[in-house]
């Protein structure tokens, strides 16, 4: 794992996400306009990273994909998914073509 975590944030290096400490509570950037606990953030966190690999439904990781997306509030780990790798850091998206391709093979 690759997350940080502090009092009032919460990084994830291989994926850009973060979540912040609010008034109201915690605000994860894949999940905008969402306010959760401290515990949901840091799943939601932990998704995220999980996401970036790419599981598909069938993958031994699915089960838990599917519990966590339950545990914020998602419809399916499908979706969930699909919001957490549409909203990774543009950086991700400029990877130089080999690295992108080991990624996906490893993922």
């Amino acid at each position: 794992m690759s997350i940080c975590i502090s009092n009032d944030q919460m990084t994830c290096n291989t994926t850009g996400h973060t979540a912040h400490r609010g008034e109201a509570g915690w605000q994860v950037s894949w999940l905008p306009g969402r306010t959760l606990t401290r515990n949901q953030a840091t799943t939601a966190m932990v998704f995220g990273e999980v996401a970036g690999r790419g599981p598909q439904p069938g993958d031994r990781v699915w089960p838990f994909i599917e519990g966590w997306a339950a545990e914020l509030g998602l419809s399916s780990g499908a979706e969930a998914v699909h919001l957490a790798r549409r909203r990774e850091a543009p950086e991700r998206d400029h990877q130089m073509p080999q690295q992108a391709d080991r990624e996906a093979e490893a993922g």
